[in-house]
């Protein structure tokens, strides 16, 4: 197995963390932050990655590294963060996106606003993906580790995340590293307009 190496991502990193993103949002993306065009998605993604204090920032992500090359990403942060982080991402969306754009996101999100994705107590992973050339290496399962790290060192005995529910492969991968099922969140608008299937918000406990 090839050494994986970890280090905090810096704004020159958008690119290539934007694309990592992405895989973990697909349609999503596209409805909410791209006024359902791929392209426009990636491009709030990248811009939104090399700002501050936004909820896909650069300052709350590292990368795995596989001899020189990104392989993965992990965004995380602990979930008291996440709450402070609201006010600070209107004010992210407003400095990247145009006016029309700006205006749909708002109305868009609405459905998602009241969704609780992590409580105070937890450690928060917004994001983590793989490279399908580096997957089956271990890499998953050294970032989420990492994460029980940083939650560690911010005082925190719990990890949680969401993933969609169609998305099977990835509920179990998470069911494998420990996680549990404690919360199904349906969001009729979306499933109507995108055929979003709604989240399991999953959660993991672990030792002092």
């Amino acid at each position: 197995m090839a050494e994986i190496k970890i280090r905090s991502a810096i704004e020159d990193d958008a690119n290539t963390s934007t694309q990592l993103i992405y895989m973990t949002m697909g349609s999503l993306a596209d409805y909410l932050l791209g006024g359902d065009d791929e392209g426009a998605a990636k491009k709030v993604i990248s811009r939104l990655f090399r700002r501050q204090k936004n909820r896909y920032s650069y300052q709350y992500t590292n990368l795995a590294i596989i001899d020189g090359e990104v392989a993965g990403l992990i965004l995380s942060y602990p979930g008291k963060v996440l709450k402070s982080l609201n006010f600070p991402m209107v004010e992210s969306m407003i400095a990247v996106s145009e006016l029309p754009q700006l205006l749909q996101f708002f109305y868009r999100s609405l459905p998602l606003i009241r969704i609780k994705e992590a409580a105070a107590d937890e450690y928060f992973i917004n994001n983590m993906a793989i490279f399908p050339k580096f997957r089956g290496q271990g890499i998953a399962k050294f970032l989420m580790n990492l994460a029980q790290k940083r939650a560690k060192e911010s005082g925190l005995n719990k990890c949680a995340l969401t993933v969609e529910i169609k998305n099977s492969r990835t509920v179990e991968l998470y069911q494998y590293l420990g996680y549990q099922i404690v919360d199904t969140i349906k969001v009729e608008r979306l499933n109507r307009r995108i055929g979003f299937t709604g989240l399991y918000r999953m959660v993991t406990s672990f030792g002092e």
